[in-house]
């Protein structure tokens, strides 16, 4: 089996980069609001699922046109995180709007690429993400919410990037995770007794490869990933070389990661392009995205030497190496810390 290719997909993007550029670049005033934060849409309030997407999408494409970077104000973005930060620990998701452990991610992780995680926002984040811990060992989105695959990766992937992964009950949290996994699909399901789902490729598989770089000792800029692969003139992997080497080791993640492929690849997608939630369920752009993050998470993250664990066809089923806390590549991730190290850090200069 094959991930569907008719065009190589780099290729396919690149005339789109300049145009998707010169969008934000010209439009960013009308998303990106003067009290800072993005919101969906010109006029629409800020809120942290558009700005969360808004910031990756500018770190996805600034390699091509750095000046991408520039675009995002961090000053006024740090004031506005801090503005819907509770006395609890927690986030808004927008002004007077849920507080749950999906803002706190969503403003952990940008804060984190954007060098903006300082001392006076992390405060109290962990305690009340911790809260959230189901006696499942999952995580619900508020205290007291039945663990929820969605909420279990925010939480993991927030105390990760803080360091703070430690404070939840690690053992039952994994217990929990490999639980959601079903044994005839391959697939994860997102809460106990419900079916499988593709995007939990990403939710589950995600959130058990951030638990499994935390027990190698990795912090939250690490990542499970052992070093990039190779490119060759197809975009894809030459693993030519590295076949013998695998053999039919299933690779480092506490997960079966070849029965999760299995089901992206002949469950999840469309010959005609697109990935979905289930078969008999439509293709949409959120279930592409996951299912291939999922995908990637489980080709790379944990693997041994850099060598990639792919079901199917090695050559055109391989993807590039994804961040499991935050869901961008790799060298994406890279890219944005050396750029705003050098930026300014300290919360008194963010404020004034």
């Amino acid at each position: 089996m094959r991930l569907y290719s008719y065009q190589n997909p780099t290729q396919l993007l690149l005339p789109h980069l300049k145009l998707l550029f010169d969008s934000l670049r010209s439009s960013h005033h009308r998303f990106q609001n003067q009290i800072g934060g993005f919101g969906g849409g010109p006029t629409q309030i800020s809120h942290g699922a558009p700005t969360y997407a808004s910031c990756l999408a500018l770190l996805l494409i600034a390699p091509t046109h750095p000046a991408a970077y520039s675009i995002i104000n961090r000053k006024t973005l740090y004031k506005w995180f801090l503005s819907m930060k509770k006395k609890n620990g927690g986030f808004m998701m927008h002004d007077d709007g849920e507080t749950d452990v999906r803002a706190s991610y969503t403003v952990i992780a940008i804060a984190k690429l954007l060098n903006l995680l300082t001392l006076e926002l992390q405060e109290g984040v962990a305690e009340y993400i911790t809260k959230c811990q189901t006696y499942e060992g999952g995580f619900g989105g508020e205290p007291g919410n039945e663990a929820h695959g969605g909420y279990a990766f925010c939480a993991v992937a927030a105390l990760q990037i803080m360091g703070k992964l430690g404070m939840c009950d690690v053992g039952s949290l994994k217990g929990w995770i490999s639980r959601r996994q079903m044994e005839f699909e391959g697939g994860f399901a997102g809460r106990a007794n419900k079916l499988v789902d593709g995007c939990y490729s990403f939710w589950q598989g995600g959130a058990m490869a951030v638990v499994n770089a935390y027990e190698k000792g990795l912090s939250g800029w690490d990542t499970g990933v052992t070093e990039f692969i190779p490119e060759v003139e197809t975009d894809g992997v030459d693993v030519s070389k590295t076949e013998e080497a695998r053999g039919p080791r299933d690779g480092g993640l506490s997960f079966d990661q070849a029965a999760l492929q299995r089901y992206i690849l002949l469950c999840g997608q469309y010959p005609e392009g697109g990935l979905r939630d289930k078969p008999s369920k439509a293709r949409d752009f959120y279930h592409s995205c996951y299912n291939l993050s999922g995908l990637s998470v489980s080709q790379h993250n944990g693997s041994e030497g850099g060598v990639p664990v792919v079901y199917g066809d090695e050559r055109t089923n391989v993807l590039k190496p994804t961040h499991e806390c935050f869901n961008i590549r790799v060298d994406r991730v890279n890219m944005a810390r050396e750029r705003f190290k050098v930026e300014t850090s300290s919360h008194e200069e963010l404020i004034s």
